[in-house]
């Protein structure tokens, strides 16, 4: 039974993170959408080695914690991506740290990364790798040290050690120097030196077949930064990079009730600056490496439009406050019959068509 949708218009009037929170259990309980078939096989591909069985993907933050892997999969996603997973729990900043404008589907995020902490995180997994019957799909983490921590490598070394062996993949957030907090470990300056680090972290942890390793890149970039990440990435043998996270400009299409406040802008106000760094990187890397879409991504055209970008998989979050559960199905089901109207057998054929042109 999905109740959602008659609990939606009290949803909206709660705080938005009691909102989200309550959204998750009844994600957990069962109390919401589930597709009657799986998603369609020419949904179906392999992106750096690994099968999706679907495109379509819930990004990091949605699930901070792991607490819905399983009912993700059921729902018709593809993928999940848990995080930002931090080894020490953390509470994050003081609410109220997340403000939505639901009229102009745009959200401001300024939570500061709240994290139940790594072993929580590995308990969950663990739940469900070990259950029976679980659905297929790909679980990727997304990792980082605490906010106050004094050795970020050492937290880099333990949450890889911990979850790296449970993980399908592994990211990390690369920031402009001025907006990383975490002592510079997280910007494109030092980006080098963290990749040699964490691919060393990784053999170690996971031997001769590690999980691969992604980039999400900001919005913000600059071209000189932007350039010098794909460069590091080609020299490091990055397998993926996601695109974008929240922006921390307030384009003129930020709507002005949220305008005053500060963090991390997503939804519709971050559609034209993620599409176009898709494009972007699609045609400087000549699609050699792939990319997974995320920001501002509201609807199954959205979806669809960032695929013939040049995006292999991608990544929902606001669709999901604004439009519930159910909208992984409609974006799968909108997928498989455009492919048939295009007359595209697979997905992969997709990618990048309109950036190619």
């Amino acid at each position: 039974m999905d109740i959602y949708p008659y609990l939606r218009p009290y949803l909206t009037s709660l705080p938005p993170e009691t909102a989200h929170k309550a959204t998750l259990k009844m994600i957990k309980w069962g109390l919401t959408h589930r597709p009657k078939a799986k998603p369609p096989e020419h949904l179906q591909s392999h992106v750096f080695g690994l099968k999706f069985p679907s495109p379509i993907g819930i990004a990091a933050g949605y699930d901070p914690n792991g607490d819905i892997i399983n009912a993700a999969f059921q729902m018709g996603c593809g993928f999940t991506e848990i995080g930002t997973i931090t080894p020490k729990p953390q509470e994050g900043n003081l609410p109220p740290r997340i403000f939505i404008d639901h009229d102009e589907r745009c959200i401001i995020d300024a939570s500061g990364a709240p994290s139940a902490g790594a072993r929580a995180v590995k308990n969950n997994i663990t739940a469900f790798l070990n259950g029976k019957h679980r659905p297929g799909g790909i679980i990727g983490i997304n990792i980082a040290p605490n906010h106050r921590s004094q050795d970020p490598i050492k937290d880099y070394r333990a949450l890889i050690t911990m979850l790296g062996p449970l993980a399908d993949y592994i990211c990390i957030n690369i920031k402009p120097p001025k907006t990383s907090r975490i002592k510079g470990l997280q910007s494109s300056d030092a980006l080098p030196d963290l990749l040699n680090t964490l691919t060393k972290f990784l053999t170690q942890s996971c031997g001769h077949y590690p999980p691969p390793l992604l980039l999400k890149l900001s919005p913000d970039l600059n071209d000189q930064q932007l350039s010098h990440i794909l460069q590091c990435a080609a020299d490091h043998k990055i397998s993926g990079l996601i695109v974008t996270s929240g922006t921390s400009t307030r384009p003129q299409s930020t709507p002005q009730t949220l305008i005053r406040h500060s963090g991390n802008l997503c939804g519709a106000a971050l559609q034209t600056l993620s599409t176009q760094m898709i494009k972007k990187i699609y045609s400087q890397t000549q699609g050699s490496i792939p990319l997974i879409a995320s920001g501002g991504i509201l609807s199954p055209e959205d979806a669809y439009a960032r695929i013939r970008a040049g995006a292999s998989l991608i990544q929902i979050y606001s669709a999901m406050t604004f439009h519930g559960p159910k909208h992984t199905d409609y974006v799968n089901n909108y997928l498989a019959e455009q492919l048939k109207r295009d007359n595209i057998q697979n997905i992969t054929q997709a990618i990048g068509i309109d950036t190619r042109k």
